[in-house]
């Protein structure tokens, strides 16, 4: 299992009411084991034993299909952009993602201005149990619509 614990968000308060939370992952690498993020809000000792209830923090989940091993020639897995504004070839396979995971009940149950979120990943390898590099991304965003 891999921890990843943010830096506190800021939470909107509660003068200005809002109808759907989401957070934004963005970037998140493809390249490695498959796994599955739970995700708590405001529970950064959260581990494999924590419940996945709200009076725990639980705000949701998501999954990444992985692709751990590189079975084609030399270069077959490197990551290229578009050949042309115009190319209409499908992006890579391995081309990271962004991933969007709606917290609107789990948020509104936070009371303080500030939360940091932990996503605990876990992979689909139980080789991969004590690897700590399982979950990466580029940025992690809040985001509310008013």
């Amino acid at each position: 299992m891999h921890r990843f614990v943010s830096q506190p968000l800021n939470v909107p308060h509660h003068e200005h009411p809002y109808y759907r939370a989401d957070l934004e992952f963005e970037g998140v690498e493809r390249f490695g084991a498959s796994f599955v993020g739970l995700v708590f809000l405001g529970n950064p000792e959260a581990d494999e034993t924590t419940a996945q209830t709200p009076a725990q923090g639980y705000a949701g989940r998501f999954t990444v299909f992985g692709h751990s091993v590189c079975f084609g020639d030399a270069g077959h897995c490197d990551v290229a952009g578009r050949v042309s504004p115009f190319d209409r070839n499908p992006e890579h396979p391995l081309t990271p993602v962004n991933i969007t995971v709606q917290i609107t009940d789990a948020l509104k149950r936070v009371e303080e201005t500030q939360v940091p979120v932990t996503v605990l990943a876990f992979s689909s390898n139980p080789d991969d149990a004590e690897r700590q590099d399982i979950l990466r991304f580029s940025r992690l965003t809040l985001v509310t619509y008013d």
